[in-house]
């Protein structure tokens, strides 16, 4: 489910630039599509954002995986948050940034506890690459840029997530060994 929400999201974001009436779509942030026509497309963005959120604290829960099911269940909270508030207000902006800090600290941290020291030097240079002023001029596309890399991210840590849920009801056992195959 996660990599439809992803795959949903991406092609929303591209039908948001190509429906653009305003001109502005490149350096516009996230949450003002929602103040331009079509509206509708703003508030498509935010509503899979949650979607996927609520997904990956669903796959949490089943898991019994606690710390991520709390990151998750806050990702929810904050990204709702972000979604119903005015663009122009603190709290969006609050909201909008804890949520982002906080997915990438998370990402960050899994990384490391798990001795991925390659992918977490990717992980931390990505904003730094996304910021490069000859590269990408506007806060839009910077935004734009990490919410499509978390939402990447998301949908990876999913993939991984999956493969410890049961298949279709039926639980994923290991074979057993046999006294006969135990090594003395």
């Amino acid at each position: 489910m996660a990599k439809g929400l992803g795959i949903a999201f991406l092609i929303t974001l591209i039908g948001g630039h190509l429906a653009d009436q305003e001109g502005d779509a490149f350096e516009r942030p996230l949450s003002l599509f929602r103040d331009v026509e079509p509206v509708w497309i703003g508030y498509a963005l935010f509503a899979l954002l949650v979607a996927l959120a609520a997904e990956m604290t669903r796959t949490a829960w089943r898991l019994s995986y606690r710390s991520q099911f709390v990151v998750y269940l806050f990702m929810t909270f904050t990204l709702t948050v972000t979604a119903l508030t005015p663009s122009f207000v603190p709290l969006h902006t609050l909201s909008a940034n804890v949520s982002m800090l906080t997915l990438f600290l998370n990402y960050a941290w899994l990384l490391y506890q798990n001795h991925k020291l390659f992918w977490l030097m990717v992980h931390v240079l990505i904003p730094t690459f996304l910021l490069r002023q000859d590269l990408i001029d506007t806060n839009g596309m910077w935004e734009k840029g990490m919410d499509l890399y978390l939402v990447a991210a998301v949908v990876v840590h999913h993939h991984f997530l999956e493969q410890g849920l049961p298949v279709q009801g039926n639980v994923r056992r290991l074979p057993e060994v046999r006294s006969a195959d135990k090594v003395a």
